[in-house]
């Protein structure tokens, strides 16, 4: 069982290792994250393997402006700006990589933005691949793609399917 807290509870001797062959990506989680959670920018939330930080979401609200939305969700929708939850970062430890674990951390990311819009409203979940094979994992999710190549999106009634 994929055991996932919160980074305000997490030592960051951690995290000291983590690598997950994207530099931007490690930084982030070594350097940026915690402070960002504190700030109210992007709360992060990291999987465990006993101590050791072995792979990372980070989620935030945002918004998408109506001619962004894919066309076949416009039906219903206002033509001003939407709320969204994004996901802002994904990363597996280079050694638990092809374990499943970014699809568990996935499932999580989309559970507590569930949870969270039954609070604060999300229509979609929106998440900005980092190059193309990233871009499939996420559409073999169901998400798809909206603004540009990279941009993807999940609207909150598909998250209620593919979790119910």
């Amino acid at each position: 069982m994929l055991i996932v807290k919160s980074i305000e509870d997490i030592d960051s001797n951690a995290f000291k290792d983590f690598s997950c062959g994207n530099a931007d990506l490690d930084t982030y989680l070594k350097t940026f994250a915690r402070q960002n959670h504190k700030k109210g920018i992007g709360n992060s939330y990291v999987a465990l393997d006993g101590n050791r930080a072995i792979g990372y979401f980070t989620i935030s609200m945002s918004s998408i402006e109506f001619f962004e939305i894919p066309q076949e969700h416009h039906r219903g929708i206002p033509k001003y700006p939407s709320p969204v939850a994004k996901i802002g970062r994904l990363a597996v430890d280079k050694e638990y990589q092809g374990k499943k674990i970014g699809t568990a951390l996935l499932i999580e990311a989309l559970k507590k933005i569930r949870e969270a819009s039954k609070i604060v409203a999300a229509y979609a979940v929106v998440v900005d691949a980092k190059n193309e094979a990233v871009k499939k994992f996420y559409l073999s999710f169901w998400f798809t793609e909206y603004k540009n190549e990279l941009s993807l999106f999940l609207p909150m009634k598909t998250i209620d399917r593919l979790l119910s």
